[in-house]
């Protein structure tokens, strides 16, 4: 698609140039969510080169993954914080942050945790105010059970309940924010 970085840096800053001009703000931030990187995972043998592959990428090339006008937020394998905990300075000063799980067992027991839950009912709330129309409270903390409290798997799940019963009652739900 693109023969170097340069265009690919360019491209972007034409798109963020796109986004100011449609706001009328020649001063608006954009930001760019590069997700699920830390789902790249080599099977079998290459999976020692897919993981020096994403490392290379990260500290060889950090560089690269800085694109002038754009704020950039990358996920990214939780062992790159890890093996380099510096890596961030090569990125103009970015600090890796954890995406911690809400604990929704009781230490280290099967039993629900009631504030966990409440926690990841909130969030829901505050992304979709009208959740009760979709998912009475037990079934959303079985979902939150059934995730172990990681938040992406959490809403993995609320998605996917969602498209089967769509499937299901061949009815038309509208799309979660």
């Amino acid at each position: 698609m693109w023969r170097n970085w340069r265009e690919a840096h360019d491209f972007l800053a034409e798109a963020v140039l796109f986004v100011r001009e449609r706001k009328s703000d020649p001063a608006c931030k954009v930001v760019l969510l590069i997700d699920s990187v830390e789902r790249i995972r080599g099977v079998g043998s290459e999976a020692t080169a897919v993981h020096e592959s994403v490392c290379n990428l990260f500290f060889g090339h950090a560089e690269l993954l800085r694109v002038p006008l754009l704020h950039i937020v990358y996920t990214i394998p939780p062992y790159l914080s890890v093996l380099g905990p510096g890596a961030g300075a090569l990125m103009g000063g970015a600090v890796p942050r954890r995406l911690v799980s809400t604990h929704v067992f009781k230490d280290r027991s099967r039993d629900p945790d009631i504030e966990g839950l409440a926690v990841l009912r909130t969030v829901v709330e505050r992304r979709y105010s009208d959740w009760s129309r979709l998912f009475d409270q037990k079934a959303l903390d079985q979902l939150a059970i059934s995730s172990g409290g990681d938040l992406r798997e959490f809403f993995r799940l609320i998605r996917f309940v969602c498209r089967r019963c769509a499937t299901i009652r061949n009815c038309r739900c509208h799309p979660l924010p």
